[in-house]
């Protein structure tokens, strides 16, 4: 049977874990959302999401569970037992798997930026009208965005670096990388 030190100290560990993790990906996701001047990032963002968000959330729910039944739950006032705790216990874990999926999924779309370049790459040159451009801004932090259409008719999304007026061409190498996704370092 387990002691309550050596449930401490596990339950340490595991915490230190989770917590290095998420540092991991916090940074991981800084390297790459500041490296790249202009990128098509919504393909890149999109592939994530659709082949990533449920596989990670059958991953990190059990995950999840551990963590609250081994390191959250034992720390809790004691509540009784039956529905009312069931029901805090899967709210809790849903609520954490969510969090961490979306940092999970975050992660996955830096990677597959950086990978984007370092796996090889191509020079390629653009030249296409700008068919939209817009501005988002969230918690202060001001994103834009452009809408591009070459003679073709093939539409591509960039983040960029400013505002562009509709209608004007817009010139530029680029490097087309091994995923297929047109970045500009700094």
């Amino acid at each position: 049977m387990l002691t309550s030190t050596t449930r401490t100290q596990n339950g340490m560990k595991l915490k230190i874990t989770v917590a290095v993790f998420i540092i991991i990906c916090m940074l991981t996701s800084l390297y790459a959302f500041s490296r790249y001047v202009v990128r098509e990032s919504e393909t890149s963002l999109l592939f994530s999401f659709k082949y990533f968000a449920i596989p990670s959330l059958v991953i990190l729910t059990p995950l999840c569970f551990i963590f609250y039944r081994s390191v959250i739950l034992p720390g809790e006032v004691y509540i009784n037992h039956g529905f009312k705790r069931t029901i805090k216990i899967i709210q809790s874990v849903i609520l954490i798997s969510l969090g961490l999926c979306f940092f999970v999924l975050v992660t996955l779309h830096a990677v597959r930026l950086i990978t984007n370049e370092y796996l090889g790459y191509k020079t390629v040159f653009l030249k296409a009208r700008v068919v939209r451009s817009y501005k988002t801004t969230h918690h202060g932090n001001e994103s834009y965005y452009v809408i591009l259409q070459d003679k073709l008719g093939k539409e591509t999304k960039l983040a960029v670096e400013k505002l562009y007026k509709n209608g004007t061409v817009f010139n530029g190498s680029f490097k087309l990388g091994y995923w297929g996704i047109l970045f500009r370092t700094k």
